[in-house]
């Protein structure tokens, strides 16, 4: 049996179920940040990348602070108020890097090889190979994806969690 997470040896070109893993890693990143939906007419530009005390992660733009409390638009949720108290820690991003991303997920081993158990749950093939679902990630098509329920149910697949989170460790690693 065909794996279907791909090497060819060429920055870039890994497969995951016939997507490239670094469009496909990114986007399920960014859909699950918040990264770049519309609010009215303007983008929400993220500035902040806050972890909560409970694992959350909060990322969006910093509207101010008052009597402890930060006020931050985000692309999913609208206006969040969090307690300071609440946070784990609060990173100044100004713009997030795509290509740092794109570097942590095609260098780290632990999430190439998540992403190759990832591949093997039928769960996980069943949402990934909806054609829909797919079309939408190859276009890049993040409104479609962030309102699609079985794309949110796979980005809330603690393996794909899990598969971010070592993304963003491995970035934030590399910026000490």
């Amino acid at each position: 049996m065909e794996k279907t997470v791909k090497d060819k040896g060429v920055f870039g070109s890994k497969h995951f179920l016939g997507i490239p893993v670094v469009i496909f890693c990114g986007l399920c990143f960014f859909a699950l940040a918040g990264f770049a939906a519309e609010q009215g007419q303007e983008k929400v530009k993220a500035n902040a990348f806050i972890k909560l005390k409970d694992g959350g992660v909060v990322v969006g733009q910093v509207l101010g602070k008052e009597d402890g409390n930060y006020r931050i638009m985000t692309s999913t949720m609208g206006i969040v108020t969090i307690r300071e108290t609440d946070i784990a820690s609060f990173e100044d991003r100004g713009e997030l890097n795509w290509e740092k991303y794109q570097k942590a997920i095609t260098e780290n081993p632990q999430t190439i090889s998540g992403i190759q158990d990832l591949s093997q749950d039928q769960e996980v093939i069943a949402i990934v190979s909806d054609p829909k679902i797919k079309e939408a990630i190859e276009r890049q098509d993040l409104d479609y994806l962030r309102t699609n329920e079985k794309f949110l149910r796979f980005m809330n697949n603690p393996r794909v969690k899990q598969i971010i989170q070592n993304t963003q460790d491995t970035v934030e690693s590399q910026a000490k």
